[in-house]
């Protein structure tokens, strides 16, 4: 029988790696208690161990039957983690997704991943712990009991906020509002590199800057300047690329406001047992700290960090299931999607909405003759030269093998022409390294554009554009073709020929 001070965590069916490595970080006070997939016991089994953390495998949930999933997701008091696999598809991932797990780690665990896991749960529960012992102390101090009151408060609001969303910059917004309750914040900015802790390379100088709307150009760059600062100072990490993604911000604007006027107070954030960045609160007056609101600042800065890092890591893992591996282009199944709701804003904001789809020419024979090594780093280029050449404002995606799709919101057929020309000559003038050699590669493009007063659904505008890459194809190849509409019907051979090459 196990002692009652022993914090007990619980695997279910792990691989023997990630079993070994939570076995490492078990010690004195901490037990791992594991039973293979075949031996999983009864629920009540499980609750009578009161685990404050579970890991389980998704290899594992998905032979789960929905009783036993259903009962492992109601394991009360517990923290959740679910192991991915190596290799998962945009199904799977998508399914992770709907499914809302708190905390998802990729396998072989890392040690330093699993550890900030545990340090998360462990201060959960501690927070638990924590409010039992206040509620104990209402029996014996009356007026400790009103200031602890307000502390929960504030903490339960805070907690309710920052669990509520999944985008970093909402969840700043909320904690702006929250944190006036315990001191005159006027203003909150940060700075994050999200990919400290997250799926994918952390390159460590890349940053996210955090501002406010209201803020003038100048107090923009001041801030800028400051919070970059900030990070090298707090933290110890030195930014070398940043970009700036901007607040909600207050109602009333603060365009003057800049780092010199009022008081500034730079805080770290963690994400765990490293540092996810720090968050600059302002106030417009002078303003002290007493013991218990630091104490109650560092908690709610502490969930802060956490509620940050799930943020950040739902989005990485939203972007990986919404793109396509080899080229950074969003996949099709996320190109349907945002087609029918780039449409709906069409019609409702009315203007020109043009798509452009391009193949490229002959690409089979740079398979069969070179390899589809070599094939893929021709994509691979192609899909860099397309973002490279598109507008900010548009969205480019690899619609399947060699053929990729570009949407061009408010966008006319004469515009799009242009924007497909450079593109097509782009392509023509990319030159692969590999080990035969340069190798080049061509393209062929075919547009179609909606109108407001012929708007068209996303078949028929697929279709048109698809028609206008065979016109282009069978005209040679390496051009550009677009499907004009008078509302009778396509128009004909000489004047689509005539009205649709750039140079005509």
């Amino acid at each position: 029988m196990r002692k009652q001070t022993t914090d007990v965590m619980i695997g279910l069916g792990l691989e023997r790696g990630d079993r070994d490595v939570l076995q490492q970080l078990a010690g004195p006070g901490l037990e791992l208690l594991h039973w293979p997939f075949s031996k999983i016991p009864a629920i009540e089994s499980l609750e009578r161990e009161e685990p404050f953390l579970l890991w389980l495998p998704y290899s594992a949930w998905a032979r789960l039957d929905k009783r036993r999933r259903s009962e492992v997701a109601g394991l009360a008091g517990t923290e959740k983690a679910l192991i991915l696999g190596p290799e998962l598809g945009n199904a799977e991932l998508r399914e992770i997704l709907a499914l809302g797990w708190p905390t998802v780690q990729g396998s072989p665990l890392d040690r330093t991943a699993a550890s900030r896991v545990l340090d998360r749960a462990l201060e959960q529960r501690n927070l638990y712990a924590d409010i039992l012992t206040m509620t104990e102390d209402i029996l014996l101090e009356r007026e400790l009991l009103e200031r602890k009151n307000a502390h929960l408060d504030f903490l339960n609001r805070f907690l309710g906020h920052a669990a509520q969303s999944r985008c970093p910059a909402d969840i700043l917004d909320l904690a702006r509002e929250d944190l006036g309750m315990i001191l005159p914040t006027t203003l909150v900015h940060g700075i994050f590199w999200p990919d400290a802790m997250g799926m994918g390379a952390r390159d460590a100088g890349d940053a996210e800057l955090f501002l406010s709307r209201g803020l003038g150009p100048g107090a923009r760059v001041r801030w800028t300047e400051a919070l970059l600062r900030a990070a090298g100072r707090v933290t110890g990490t030195v930014v070398t690329r940043h970009r700036i993604t901007q607040l909600q911000g207050p109602d009333e604007p603060h365009a003057d406001l800049s780092p010199e006027d009022g008081r500034v107070v730079f805080l770290p954030v963690s994400g765990g047992s490293e540092p996810l960045g720090c968050v600059a609160l302002v106030s417009r007056t002078d303003f002290s700290f007493a013991r218990d609101r630091v104490d109650l600042l560092r908690s709610a800065l502490n969930h802060l960090g956490l509620a940050l890092h799930n943020a950040f890591l739902f989005r990485a893992l939203k972007r990986r299931a919404d793109t396509d591996g080899l080229t950074g282009l969003y996949n099709r199944a996320h190109f349907d999607q945002r087609l029918c709701e780039e449409l709906d804003r069409h019609r409702r904001l009315t203007g020109d909405l043009t798509i452009m789809m391009m193949d490229l020419d002959h690409f089979k024979t740079i398979n069969d003759t070179r390899g589809h090594l070599v094939g893929d780093q021709v994509l691979r280029e192609v899909g860099r030269v397309i973002l490279d050449t598109v507008r900010s404002t548009d969205y480019a995606a690899r619609y399947g093998g060699e053929e990729f799709a570009v949407l061009l919101p408010h966008t006319g057929s004469r515009q799009g022409l242009t924007l497909a020309e450079r593109l097509r000559e782009a392509v023509a003038d990319l030159r692969v390294g590999t080990e035969f050699g340069p190798q080049s590669v061509t393209a062929s493009i075919g547009l179609a554009t909606s109108t407001p007063s012929l708007p068209l659904e996303a078949a028929a505008l697929l279709d048109r554009a698809d028609r206008a890459l065979y016109r282009a194809k069978d005209a040679g190849r390496n051009q550009v073709r677009a499907c004009l509409w008078n509302g009778g019907g396509e128009l004909p051979a000489r004047a689509f020929d005539q009205g649709d090459r750039l140079h005509a």
